[in-house]
């Protein structure tokens, strides 16, 4: 791949900064090397979409879109890799690169999220009850009733979730009546 950049300034080289071997969001030395040895620059990009099919047992977690799915993409700022760093400075580069993807993902995440809040939203309003589990406290936020688990148990009156409860539901009650002003 170096032979061929080198051989075609022209040539883009597009590679996962995790590898093809992971683990998952690490990023790893390769396309620093690639850009260091090449003179190339990197251009971090980072995609979501809702509509998606995803495979939970690839090591990467493999993220197909549906058809007509709607992908929000983001594309960061040009890293330009000096020919000549040591292994610390290497290093402090690729932490850094990792954490500006992981930055420009949760981004998009949130963007897709709030598509998604909007869409559970309008389709209670026409009626649908919407069921949804989730880790994520601000999809719960935007819920008119939230019933919060503790070590997988309802809230009961000794279960101490039982005020988390009414506390996130009077937040998702003044949530709504601000998104509708």
């Amino acid at each position: 791949m170096i032979k061929a950049q080198r051989e075609d300034r022209a040539l883009g080289s597009c590679l996962a900064v995790d590898g093809s071997r992971g683990p998952r969001g690490v990023a790893q030395l390769g396309t620093l090397t690639l850009a260091q040895k090449t003179g190339g620059v990197l251009l971090p990009v980072a995609a979501s979409t809702a509509d998606c099919r995803i495979y939970h047992k690839s090591w990467d977690r493999t993220v197909i879109p549906k058809r007509h799915a709607q992908i929000r993409i983001l594309i960061g700022e040009p890293i330009e890799v000096a020919p000549r760093l040591d292994v610390t400075q290497l290093n402090l580069l690729r932490a850094s690169l990792e954490r500006r993807l992981l930055s420009m993902h949760a981004e998009l995440d949130a963007r897709t999220g709030a598509d998604v809040i909007a869409l559970f939203d309008r389709l209670n309003r026409d009626g649908m009850t919407i069921v949804v589990v989730t880790h994520d406290e601000k999809l719960a936020g935007a819920a008119r009733r939230v019933v919060w688990t503790a070590a997988g148990g309802a809230p009961s009156a000794s279960n101490p979730a039982t005020s988390l409860t009414r506390a996130c539901v009077r937040n998702s009650a003044a949530r709504r009546k601000s998104l509708r002003m």
